[in-house]
């Protein structure tokens, strides 16, 4: 603040600020910050790729594009922008459009393990599934320890019936990243496929205190279900309903718990 006092525009020390003020959880302060950036600096690259991270985990992708549009060609042309870019795409189901986003990546970094998980995800969302299956299998080539691409080879295993694969992955995630839900969620799949269904009851109670939303909760009523615990789903419904009186998805899994208690 001292340096800005001299020198009101000095980018670095705009963009070191809105650095703290995202770690502070200062959400308007740090927008408003890179706000003052761009408008000072237009050419500059930085504070638009960090405003565009912030629309995107925020849920204003629609906002990304405007936000690069000023920018020259080789700028739009960069790994930053093209990965923002593509995600903007993807959360707004602009298939393939990101599908050409991330090959534009690709083939700026074909040596990054991430660029071609990226690729894979959009050719999945536009139904290329032996594209998808490619991509992913560069990626882990690349990286045998890129987490996301693992999470996604591990799914598709499932999906296909391939147990022992799917193990082989799930223990690598299990080393790698034993905390995070998604790795979690997989070992109470590998739990449900063992028919071990008290433990993966556990398990996905796990996930749902590691990551609190309408997914993670209503796979845990699945999994209550299965287990027997019948009057558990009921209550873990009604309960979120509290706190999400809109979640609609649900309202809908509690109207078919109610229907199925009449039909008993």
């Amino acid at each position: 603040k001292t340096i800005l006092a001299q020198h009101p525009d000095d980018l670095a020390t705009l963009m070191q600020l809105a650095a703290i003020e995202a770690r502070e959880n200062k959400a308007d302060a740090m927008v408003a910050r890179l706000k003052r950036a761009i408008e000072a600096h237009p050419t500059a690259l930085e504070p638009r790729v960090r405003m565009a991270g912030f629309y995107i985990a925020t849920g204003s992708p629609e906002n990304v594009a405007a936000l690069f549009a000023p920018l020259d060609e080789l700028q739009r042309r960069s790994p930053a922008v093209l990965e923002l870019t593509g995600l903007a795409q993807l959360a707004q189901q602009e298939n393939a459009s990101a599908l050409a986003t991330f090959q534009h990546l690709v083939d700026a970094r074909p040596n990054a393990a991430q660029n071609h998980f990226l690729l894979a995800m959009a050719a999945g969302k536009t139904g290329d599934e032996a594209k998808a299956r490619e991509e992913l299998a560069e990626a882990h080539k690349l990286d045998p320890d890129h987490v996301p691409t693992l999470l996604a080879l591990a799914r598709v295993a499932v999906s296909d019936g391939e147990k022992e694969l799917f193990a082989q992955y799930l223990a690598t995630l299990v080393k790698l990243a034993p905390d995070a839900s998604d790795v979690v969620r997989l070992q109470a799949v590998s739990e449900a496929q063992n028919e071990n269904a008290a433990e993966a009851l556990v398990l996905a109670q796990r996930v749902f205190t590691l990551a609190p939303t309408t997914q993670s909760l209503l796979e845990l009523t699945a999994y209550q279900l299965a287990a027997g615990k019948k009057g558990d789903v009921r209550v873990a419904l009604q309960q979120w309903l509290k706190d999400h009186p809109n979640d609609v998805a649900v309202r809908l899994a509690l109207a078919s718990d109610l229907e199925r208690g009449m039909n008993v």
